[in-house]
């Protein structure tokens, strides 16, 4: 299950998240190397990266701060780890942990 999370979140939340900073219309958003571009999957993408993101800031802020660390901003766990003061293994473990909330709050929002 985690597997299957990791892989959702990352393929398809990682692009739009950058898009979602960059500008807020529709129309403005580019997306490399995708030949089927369809608006609604830009749309429903954008409101589960809000809804998520949203979300996410009810728990705790070094949580949330992996989280998109790892996932949105493409560092590694030893990176994280350096930055931040934790071990690896603690990184991991919040990472995880934040993984099984947002497959939660996927389920919860019908997504």
């Amino acid at each position: 299950m985690a597997g299957i999370t990791k892989r959702v979140i990352y393929k398809k939340y990682k692009l739009n998240f950058k898009n979602l900073n960059r500008t807020q219309n529709y129309e403005e958003t580019q997306l490399d190397g995708c030949s089927n571009f369809n608006v609604e999957d830009l749309i429903e993408e954008k409101q589960m990266n809000e809804y998520i993101l949203n979300n996410l800031q009810k728990t705790s802020k070094i949580d949330t701060e992996i989280f998109k660390e790892f996932y949105f901003e493409d560092k590694s766990i030893n990176q994280i780890s350096k930055e931040t003061g934790l071990s690896k293994s603690n990184v991991k473990t919040k990472l995880h942990r934040t993984r099984k909330k947002v497959k939660e709050l996927l389920k919860l929002g019908g997504f």
